[in-house]
C-alpha cells in the first residue's frame, strides 16, 4: 500500500470511529465515578465537571509473562 493510500485509509478510519453514533457525553454529578478501557475506547475530556474534583488513577491490567 503506498503511503497516499495509507493515509487515505487512516483518515476513512478516524472519520468512522468519531461518528456522532459511537459518542457518550457523561454527565458529571456529586461523588461520581467513570470507568472506562483504554484500549476500546477514544478518550477527550471536554469539561462539564466546573465545581468538582476532578481525580485520575491510571491501572493496567496485564497477563504476566514468566520466563
Amino acid at each position: 500500500m503506498s503511503d497516499q493510500e495509507s493515509r487515505d485509509l487512516l483518515m476513512e478510519v478516524y472519520a468512522w470511529q468519531t461518528r456522532d453514533a459511537f459518542i457518550y457525553m457523561h454527565s458529571w454529578q456529586e461523588n461520581m465515578l467513570v470507568m472506562w478501557d483504554n484500549r476500546s475506547v477514544l478518550h477527550k475530556a471536554n469539561g462539564g465537571y466546573d465545581g468538582y474534583d476532578r481525580l485520575l488513577h491510571r491501572t493496567t491490567i496485564a497477563e504476566q509473562v514468566v520466563a
